[in-house]
């Protein structure tokens, strides 16, 4: 499962796509960025433990049919799991809701890892912060 700051929505939101679009969220940048794509699948059944996980912690949460991976997504796993080997959960945040709501958040999806699921919460890894 992977969380982008890309991602912003109202409330969870969990993509339930069985395959994932590379979205090139970005401008200004050389072409040839543009031509990469990372070959994600998604996986329904997944997907509905994440948003079981979620409205069990009493959070309110949706299923996303299609978001596809932004680049705070696609660029970290692509580095990380090149062969787009295992199902890849795109989850949303809520930055409205500031440091509560993620820790909520966290501690909603905190069973899943005792499960086996890998949480990747990426943000400045991505960017050009400067110095």
């Amino acid at each position: 499962m992977i969380v982008s700051p890309h991602w912003d929505t109202e409330i969870a939101s969990v993509d339930t796509a069985e395959t994932l679009a590379t979205i090139h969220d970005f401008h200004g940048f050389p072409q040839a960025l543009y031509g990469l794509h990372y070959p994600a699948s998604g996986s329904l059944e997944v997907s509905h433990e994440v948003i079981a996980a979620i409205a069990r912690a009493g959070l309110p949460v949706r299923g996303v049919p299609s978001q596809g991976l932004d680049h705070g997504a696609w660029i970290p796993l692509r580095l990380m799991f090149p062969k787009a080997d295992g199902p890849v959960i795109p989850l949303s945040v809520q930055s409205h809701l500031g440091v509560p709501g993620a820790y909520a958040l966290g501690r909603a999806l905190a069973p899943l890892v005792d499960q086996g699921f890998l949480v990747i919460g990426s943000g400045n890894l991505t960017h050009n912060l400067g110095d």
